[in-house]
């Protein structure tokens, strides 16, 4: 990796910035890297020195999804389709498990099972309710 073999900075320039060897914006069509310090004493210890400029902290850095990426996915209407997502706890007689998990595994849906399996929490979208497991529920 870059900082561990010490090979974080590239080059200085006139003005007597680093420039990384850390990915910028036009190295990734998804994320770069930037400084995320509150100004430059704002440093992490580096586990090896940096070979050009032999020092042993550095400005703290940070993950940036790049703007062009995400306008990218906003501008995306099939990527936004956003849905509602109910939680609902049933309870229900022992005797209908096996009835109840074929029904949500048939839905694709996930589920917690709480007191002895006779009560179970889970969550559907708006327009994939289980409607078939309203026949085996004691309490809604």
């Amino acid at each position: 990796s870059i900082i561990m073999s010490g090979n974080i900075v590239k080059e200085i320039d006139d003005r007597g910035n680093r420039l990384t060897k850390f990915p910028g914006m036009k190295d990734s069509k998804y994320m770069h890297v930037r400084p995320h310090a509150r100004d430059a004493s704002d440093t992490f210890e580096l586990p090896v020195p940096d070979k050009l400029t032999g020092a042993s902290e550095y400005t703290k850095q940070c993950f940036w999804i790049n703007s062009s990426y995400l306008e990218e996915i906003i501008n995306d209407d099939d990527v936004i389709e956003m849905k509602k997502t109910y939680l609902k706890r049933i309870e229900f007689d022992y005797s209908n498990i096996n009835n109840i998990n074929y029904i949500l595994k048939d839905y694709n849906i996930k589920y917690k099972e709480f007191d002895k399996n006779v009560i179970y929490e889970f969550e559907y979208d708006e327009d994939n309710y289980p409607t078939k497991i309203d026949n085996f529920i004691i309490k809604k």
